[in-house]
């Protein structure tokens, strides 16, 4: 095993006049083995503190310029260590697409002018993530989309001939609590007082959470005992509780600032209210997906 120590037992590494060190040898030793970096620090760092510290006292009426050492040294200062980021914010923006299993979906898009892409809706929101582990964030989320379509019925018309018309709105807005487990080392250390956080770093994960809900119709519509067309309007709402899983990347800008990439599908139903009387749960599952800037800190 090469070492970076001497071999003399002498209290101290030892080179003559002629020596010369083989800096590249040397690294490759010493970022390879934790023991051999440990002894090269003890052995450096003092020396290091000992001319930082002349050049403190010597640039003493230099306030900019001992800042900037403070910055430097952090073995003598540790509050200027650089550590990994604990804390992330972040807001997103994204597509959402509702999933669309249930009866009421299939009313609407046998009977109206409705069609899938018409229940997609932009997202926004927002999460705030703590890191609990080298791997793994804990996070709160808050997001909301709203779809709006309007629409007229496909075979009906009134007695004067005119569309029929109403409006749809569906809204869901969740609440969640995740974990997200990161799949390759988010940083690495090197020495003792420097992080150097990856560029990319993929994760996948999990939340459980709220997802409160509204559908509601409101236009003119048709008896399809009597055929009359009469003017209403339709609302359901409830709270159902929805579980999610994800995957995404955050891509470093700055030292503060990332770009991430996020997929979510989500899972749930909840029972419509009397105004929609005869159908089923509606389905409350579907798929997200975001863009989003976070602040690290």
């Amino acid at each position: 095993k090469q070492s970076a120590r001497p071999t003399q037992p002498t209290g101290g590494p030892q080179r003559s006049s002629e020596a010369v060190i083989d800096r590249a040898a040397l690294g490759r030793i010493v970022f390879a083995d934790v023991a051999e970096r440990q002894w090269l620090e003890a052995l450096v760092h003092p020396l290091v503190r000992q001319r930082f510290a002349s050049e403190l006292e010597r640039l003493a009426d230099a306030p900019a310029v001992v800042a900037r050492l403070r910055k430097v040294l952090g073995e003598r200062f540790p509050e200027a260590r650089i550590e990994p980021k604990r804390f992330s914010l972040g807001f997103h923006v994204g597509l959402d697409v509702p999933r669309q299993q249930s009866d009421v979906y299939e009313f609407f898009k046998d009977e109206l002018t409705l069609e899938a892409r018409d229940f997609r809706a932009m997202l926004v929101g927002g999460d705030l993530s703590a890191r609990v582990h080298d791997r793994a964030d804990i996070f709160v989320s808050i997001n909301t989309a709203r779809s709006d379509a309007d629409s007229e019925y496909r075979e009906f018309v009134d007695n004067k001939g005119l569309p029929i018309e109403q409006n749809t709105t569906l809204r869901q807005t969740t609440s969640t609590l995740g974990l997200r487990l990161y799949l390759l080392p988010r940083g690495e250390r090197v020495g003792s007082y420097a992080y150097i956080p990856a560029r990319f770093q993929p994760y996948v994960g999990a939340a459980v959470g709220l997802n409160r809900w509204n559908l509601q119709q409101t236009g003119d519509f048709v008896d399809f005992q009597t055929l009359a067309v009469f003017p209403d309007y339709f609302f359901a709402e409830g709270t159902a509780l929805t579980t999610q899983v994800l995957a995404g990347t955050h891509l470093g800008i700055t030292r503060w600032l990332q770009l991430s990439l996020e997929g979510r599908y989500r899972f749930g139903s909840d029972d419509l209210s009397d105004d929609f009387v005869g159908f089923d749960p509606i389905d409350l599952s579907g798929t997200s997906g975001l863009v989003a800037l976070r602040l690290v800190f």
